[in-house]
């Protein structure tokens, strides 16, 4: 039986973060929820300035009766629920969307993630260098790993010889790698651990080695 853990990870790069392992359920996204994106490099009118009167304005012009409930992301995306699924597959069928009032060009792309969605954790393989010989153990990389992400799998031939250790974890997207850990201490030697991205690896394929997953709290 598996049971539920609030289990915190990032500790050693920037303030952390929560994890909650769901089981593999989904999280719901509605259908009709979009991506509204100003696109860069347009000259809009003058003395226009984008704010979310005037995106809602613009958009009730698209289709007057729909209250298009909606939700600034940044100073230049929107997430917008649209009326139906047939009319934002009609606006978002070319590259661009150009919004009837002031011809406002916009992206318009389904969004796959739900409107109060902050955050997203992407998977990479990344590179630890710096492990004592000793510790090149499967456990030992499971729980220095926890410094920066979640690990979901172990490339288990890297943890032979002296090279580094390869490893993919799950990790905000927000990371700009190589990243320096604080000095961890195996027993009474202290050590600098470094973790890279793995240029090789992140690509498609995958480790070139057998591998394990990553361990599961139950």
């Amino acid at each position: 039986m598996r049971r539920e853990a609030l289990e915190y990870y990032g500790h050693g790069v920037d303030g952390g973060f929560y994890v909650i392992d769901m089981g593999g359920v989904q999280m719901t996204v509605p259908e009709t929820l979009a991506m509204v994106s100003i696109l860069p490099d347009q000259a809009l009118p003058l003395g226009l300035v984008v704010t979310e009167d005037l995106i809602q304005e613009e958009l009730r012009a698209v289709l007057p009766g729909h209250p298009w409930p909606f939700h600034r992301v940044s100073a230049s995306e929107f997430a917008v629920h649209f009326p139906s699924v047939a009319i934002l597959r009609m606006c978002a069928c070319g590259s661009s969307f150009s919004l009837p009032l002031h011809q406002l060009r916009v992206s318009i792309q389904p969004s796959s993630a739900a409107r109060d969605t902050v955050a997203t954790l992407s998977e990479v393989w990344v590179q630890l260098s710096g492990l004592p010989h000793e510790a090149r153990r499967p456990e030992v990389v499971a729980l220095v790993s926890q410094a920066v992400g979640k690990l979901t799998e172990l490339d288990m031939s890297s943890l032979l010889g002296l090279g580094p250790i390869r490893l993919r974890l799950l990790c905000p997207a927000i990371y700009v790698f190589p990243v320096s850990l604080p000095r961890v201490f195996f027993d009474r030697v202290g050590r600098d651990l470094l973790v890279e991205l793995d240029e090789e690896l992140s690509g498609p394929g995958g480790p070139p080695s057998p591998s394990v997953p990553g361990p599961r709290r139950r």
